[in-house]
């Protein structure tokens, strides 16, 4: 994954092929009011991203074309792939381009879904004149930031995340801190037995500098003592036309509330939706890691969450382990002090294999912060 911040140029570019829909005779009025200014609906990829990312990233370019290519293979079968490559080696075969890394090729229709392709030093994607504004969003930021797909997991994000919907809603706060649109200093961190802490999360759609009040906060970051995974948690409101359903623009979020997910990034994709609070009183409870989430009171533009983070359920068990071990330990060491010659041995090496447990035992307890 690689942060947008600043400007990033991308090549569009017009594909016609006689396999596919004739094009309109406007259709490069048409893509670039897509792309870079709809007047009427404000639904242009431009707008949507120097909204999400809160103004740190722009997208510039321009419309090329149309470039003439063939979609379909000799045997018969659908290539748009290829066909892209074509519209991208047409466009670039003058040197006009020769500054642009990133091209987007549009299509009238075509079979099948919009797709990208990307690496280190540029990247490029297909998308038609049909795909609404989520598609294009979706498309282009995998080109631009090497970000990969959400979905294909049963807890995925869903309509939460641009990134596994193409919905035109805003990214998740996963997304957003990697892509360098939110400060991590925004993100407060809660670890593991910190006792009981009350935080007011943001509306994700909005900026802190919009809050209404001060001391606010973009998400909350829980650390797992067991574990390298972690929980995010943000807050949804449908502050904009991108989490609100706006025809033309976005299907919007499913729901406001508070929005847990669960983040491994051993594995891709990382971002586990577990649960949205949406009235007040509605918990969330993870006691294998000593956690509770309340949502505790609705307010301008985002959540007061109280967070009640416990020592984990394993710490009693660890707790009654090593009384054991320390009864048995010393046992053996009074023993030691009266055995004979031939069973010192024995006694000692049992004694060294239960001091080994106990160690493995304490660093767990650490591990996981259980109390002293």
């Amino acid at each position: 994954m690689a942060a947008w911040l600043g400007t990033k140029e991308v090549a569009f570019l017009l594909a016609h092929a006689p396999e596919l829909p004739v094009p309109p005779a406007d259709w490069e009025a048409q893509a670039r009011r897509k792309i870079f200014y709809d007047p009427v609906d404000h639904a242009d990829l431009r707008s949507y991203v120097k909204t999400v990312s809160f103004g740190k990233a722009r997208l510039v370019g321009d419309v090329y074309g149309p470039f003439q290519v063939t979609a379909k293979r000799p045997d018969g079968s659908w290539h748009i792939g290829g066909a892209m490559e074509q519209a991208v080696a047409a466009a670039t075969a003058g040197g006009q381009l020769s500054g642009v890394s990133y091209f987007c090729v549009i299509f009238t229709d075509h079979p099948g879904p919009s797709w990208a392709f990307w690496g280190a030093a540029g990247g490029s994607c297909y998308v038609d004149m049909l795909d609404p504004l989520g598609v294009l969003a979706m498309e282009n930021l995998h080109v631009l930031t090497q970000f990969a797909d959400l979905y294909g997991i049963p807890d995925s994000p869903g309509a939460f995340d641009v990134m596994d919907c193409s919905c035109g809603t805003h990214p998740s706060v996963f997304t957003k801190l990697n892509l360098g649109w939110i400060d991590a200093g925004t993100v407060a961190t809660v670890p593991a037995s910190s006792g009981v802490a009350s935080l007011t999360v943001h509306a994700l759609s909005q900026p802190l500098s919009a809050a209404s009040t001060p001391g606010r906060v973009h998400a909350i970051r829980l650390p797992s003592a067991a574990s390298s995974g972690y929980y995010l948690v943000e807050a949804r409101v449908r502050t904009d036309r991108y989490e609100a359903a706006t025809p033309n623009v976005s299907n919007g979020i499913p729901s406001e509330g508070v929005v847990v997910y669960w983040i491994d990034e051993a594995s891709w994709p990382p971002v586990h939706l577990k649960k949205v609070l949406t009235t007040v009183g509605a918990t969330f409870p993870d006691t294998a890691r000593g956690l509770e989430l309340t949502l505790s009171a609705v307010v301008p533009a985002g959540f007061t969450v109280t967070v009640n983070r416990t020592p984990p359920a394993d710490c009693k068990w660890i707790r009654d382990e090593l009384a054991g071990l320390e009864t048995e330990i010393r046992g053996l060491q009074e023993e030691l002090q009266h055995a004979g010659p031939g069973e010192k041995a024995a006694l000692a090496a049992e004694i060294k294999r239960l001091q080994a447990q106990r160690q493995k035992l304490h660093d767990r307890a650490r591990q996981l912060g259980c109390p002293p």
